[in-house]
Parts: structure tokens; C-alpha cells; sequence
């Protein structure tokens, strides 16, 4: 109802929600495994048009649909990044193969049907690049989730308010733990902060030990100039 809410606000592009954010503190990892072959992924639960709202572009296949937003007795199905399509696929195309989601929990895991492959994104400037899996909400459901919004531009700080309003003329009680531009939280988060804290401590140790050689040059001079 959030979402339906949101989309049908003027100036609004797209609308998802997702179980975690690019350049967030929380992530959640499975093992997808092909046969033999196995490798770690992030995983995120997301709505339909999740990659239209986050400007990541469809390389392969499609995205989830809305009764896969919707409903939890779709088929089980994935969208992957093509980082994870090459380690698993690296001779073919992964779209109609099917892989295992596992934990260390649940070794078995569950098997899903690859229906879209997507460009990577980088969640974390100090980490590496990691893999992606994008399974969708109807079967996963998530209770903590993200809404993101794509608007028309030059409206990002303006709308806002809007949204607010939309989420709260759903439910009056539900909770907005936050509402930022996505500039605004690339900007603030806690790896951005760490990088820029440690250019600007090298900056100000560059400018000491620069202060220092100056001064050095200096005296060299003075004692040239004072011999008899």
C-alpha cells in the first residue's frame, strides 16, 4: 500500500523497496552454488522496479514483477549481478538456470530460477566489490525494508515531504525512521566518513612535514650566511 502510495505521487519515476541500502551498515551474505561450483553473494530482498529506481540497468532478462512483489507462492526466483553470473556461468548465459541459495544455517538451502541479470554495484568504497543476488519480496517477506524513490530531477529534496505524507495517509502510525536524498546518505556514510577523515589527516601530515622541511632549507641558509 506504501509503495502504490508513493508511485502514484506527480514526479515520481519509480518506487521499490529493498532490505538493504547501497553504502549502508548491514548487509546479508548467501552461498549460490551451480553444481560444484559455489560462491558468496550478497543478498537483498527487493519490490518490482527496484533496478529501475536505483538506475541499475537490466544487462539480461527482466526485472521482478509485481505478484512477485506481491504474492509468496510465485515461483521461487533471482536476479544476479553479472560479477556473479561470470563465476558461475562464466561460458553461458545464467537467464532459465537454476541455483542453490544456502546458508550455514540451512546447508540445503533452496533452489531458484535465474530470471534477470544486472549491471554490479559497489556497496562499500573500503570493502571489495562482492557479488550480488536479488531474490524478490512476495516470497521473502522482510518486515525492516527500505523504500527508495526515483524522481523526476531537480525534485529529490522536495519530495521529501511528500513522501511522508503519502506513507502516512496509508498508516498514520507507521514509523519513518528516516528520509534522506540518496546523495545525502552516500555523503554520511560511516565508509565515505572514515576515507575523507584519513585524506584529510595525510593532508595535514603532508602540510607538517612540508612546515618542516621548510624550516630546515631555512636554517641551512641562516648558518651559510653566518660563517665567518
Amino acid at each position: 500500500s506504501v509503495l502504490d502510495a508513493i508511485r502514484a505521487l506527480p514526479g515520481v519515476r519509480a518506487a521499490s523497496a529493498a532490505s538493504m541500502v547501497p553504502f549502508g551498515t548491514t548487509s546479508t551474505d548467501r552461498q549460490v552454488s551451480r553444481g560444484t561450483t559455489s560462491t558468496t553473494a550478497t543478498f537483498t530482498v527487493v519490490g518490482a522496479g527496484y533496478f529501475s529506481a536505483l538506475g541499475l540497468p537490466v544487462a539480461a532478462g527482466r526485472e521482478f514483477i509485481e505478484s512477485e512483489e506481491r504474492d509468496s507462492d510465485t515461483e521461487p526466483v533471482a536476479v544476479v549481478d553479472l560479477m556473479l553470473a561470470q563465476r558461475l556461468f562464466p561460458d553461458g548465459s545464467p537467464l532459465g538456470q537454476v541455483v542453490t541459495l544456502s546458508t550455514r544455517d540451512d546447508p540445503t538451502g533452496e533452489l531458484v530460477r535465474i530470471v534477470g541479470v544486472v549491471q554490479p554495484v559497489r556497496d562499500d568504497i573500503l570493502e571489495p566489490q562482492s557479488a550480488h543476488v536479488y531474490v524478490p519480496f512476495g516470497r521473502y517477506y522482510r518486515s525492516d525494508m527500505t523504500v527508495h524513490v526515483r524522481t523526476e530531477p531537480g525534485l529529490e529534496a522536495a519530495m521529501l515531504e511528500l513522501l511522508r505524507r503519502a506513507i502516512h495517509a496509508v498508516d498514520a502510525g507507521l514509523p519513518v525512521v528516516s528520509l534522506k536524498t540518496m546523495t545525502t546518505h552516500r555523503d554520511t556514510s560511516p565508509s565515505l566518513f572514515a576515507v575523507l577523515l584519513a585524506a584529510k589527516l595525510f593532508a595535514a601530515f603532508g602540510t607538517i612535514a612540508l612546515a618542516l622541511a621548510t624550516v630546515g632549507v631555512g636554517s641551512d641558509r641562516v648558518e651559510d650566511r653566518c660563517q665567518p
